[in-house]
């Protein structure tokens, strides 16, 4: 009776596909967010460039406030991206899935 509870123990720990994410590393849900800001906000610089003149230093500047605003730094959001697209790539693969979902979410809302 113990054996067998020891092997179901051990089979179940080996199949256990839940990894801790580091300390360090941006969850998902934060990587979710930081992500859909820095598409939109380049979509934004992108569309400012058509009409204006945006140096390196103001884009970088809004960035900054990106970063600030998330609490993160840009080594925080390259470390996490270096670790979701080597350790957890099906992780990423579902990160950008709601990113995606949330720009055509809010898309959607712009029409209304």
């Amino acid at each position: 009776m113990r054996i067998t509870l020891l092997i179901c123990f051990l089979i179940l720990a080996c199949n256990s596909s839940t990894k801790e994410i580091p300390e360090k590393i941006l969850q998902e849900k934060q990587m979710v967010s930081i992500l859909t800001d820095i598409h939109l906000l380049k979509g934004k610089v992108s569309v400012w460039r058509k009409t204006q003149s945006v140096s390196q230093l103001q884009e970088d500047s809004l960035f900054h406030q990106l970063y600030v605003k998330h609490n993160i730094d840009k080594a925080i959001l390259d470390s996490s991206l270096v670790y979701y697209s080597r350790e957890e790539s099906e992780i990423l693969q579902e990160i950008y899935t709601d990113v995606l979902e949330t720009l055509q979410k809010q898309e959607a809302n712009l029409g209304n």
